[in-house]
């Protein structure tokens, strides 16, 4: 993943730079005749220059060829992914979908406005500059290098758009690759490194429904979402401690930085118009929230359980697929062979 947007933000710079790069060309050789002509205020003087350089939206052209490739990798190596943690948490392979075109659509047009309007940033930044370049009297060299700063700043916004969307991709197609698979919860996972955000922070290792949980959380979030099995807890298939710890670090980590975990609306999620939280099914502090703990059948009671009954409890108990199916090929009147396989494989 990692690798596809370093790729494709390079491409992405390439033409940023080459576009300043004529633009600086242009300004070196007419900047110092325009500030010689003592006729002109200094405004007019940037409005002449800027119509000698012509064009200064350094990111005017066609950038969606290169979304498209971003988003296409992003999606099949996304795809694998959800198809690799539903066949681990199921036992057996993922249904196949195929979601490139639903995907990619929204978010190729929407990262090439959003390119659009950094560079037309740069363009009226540029042109604020040139005026105060005039009235500071300024040489050409000294102007170029403050246009120098305004192409850090494009490039800065770039990554953030490359990022975020290219996560934004990687969650929607992983939330449809377990919706096709019939997982209802995931667990949020932060990206491990030091500088996680408040919010971020708040909800590693939190357990939602799906489509619940919003990733990326923020610009530049790096998070990621894998399913969950409420079973998992009650079996001991899940390592709770592991999972305290790993949100204990997190949270004194953001401590010693001297933040504190926010458990309010995410930036996204204020964007996105919502007016509280998602509520947690799960944390590694306090169990399940009322209500939502798996449900408890002793043994004995079993019995009582009709044969589609115990089918459904020994896949919500998390049987594998293929123990399912195996099971399933045992005649009406061997349901003990279904309690046995529930009481064993189960814990249950």
């Amino acid at each position: 993943m990692t690798k596809a947007e370093k790729l494709s933000l390079g491409k992405i710079n390439q033409r940023l730079e080459s576009n300043h790069n004529r633009i600086e060309e242009q300004l070196l050789r007419k900047y110092e005749s325009i500030r010689g002509n003592d006729g002109l205020l200094p405004h007019q003087k940037a409005l002449l220059l800027k119509n000698e350089l012509g064009s200064m939206n350094i990111a005017e052209g066609d950038f969606l060829p290169i979304f498209d490739e971003l988003y296409g990798n992003v999606d099949a190596v996304s795809l694998e992914t959800a198809s690799d943690m539903v066949r681990l948490s199921q036992g057996s392979a993922a249904g196949r979908i195929s979601s490139r075109d639903q995907v990619i659509k929204y978010w190729r047009e929407d990262s090439q406005a959003r390119m659009q309007k950094w560079g037309k940033a740069y363009e009226q930044q540029a042109q604020a500059l040139f005026e105060l370049s005039y009235q500071q009297n300024w040489g050409a060299r000294r102007t170029a290098d403050e246009l120098n700063v305004l192409l850090g700043r494009t490039e800065k916004n770039a990554a953030r758009i490359v990022r975020s969307s290219g996560n934004s991709v990687r969650t929607l197609t992983m939330k449809q690759g377990y919706d096709a698979n019939n997982i209802e919860f995931v667990i949020w996972n932060t990206s491990g490194s030091d500088k996680v955000c408040p919010y971020c922070s708040a909800r590693n290792q939190q357990v939602y429904k799906i489509g619940e949980a919003i990733v990326p959380a923020h610009v530049n979030c790096q998070c990621y979402l894998l399913p969950f099995k409420k079973e998992w807890v009650q079996n001991g298939k899940f390592d709770k401690e592991w999972s305290k710890e790993s949100r204990r670090k997190g949270l004194e980590e953001l401590n010693k930085a001297g933040g504190a975990a926010n458990n309010g609306l995410t930036p996204f999620e204020k964007s996105m118009g919502l007016d509280k939280p998602p509520k947690p099914v799960w944390t590694a502090e306090k169990g399940f929230a009322r209500g939502e703990a798996p449900r408890v059948i002793t043994k004995p009671q079993l019995r009582y359980l009709s044969l589609s009954e115990l089918k459904a409890l020994a896949q919500e108990r998390g049987l594998s697929a293929d123990r399912v199916k195996e099971l399933g090929k045992t005649g009406l009147g061997k349901r003990a062979t279904w309690i046995r396989a529930i009481a064993a494989d189960s814990r249950g």
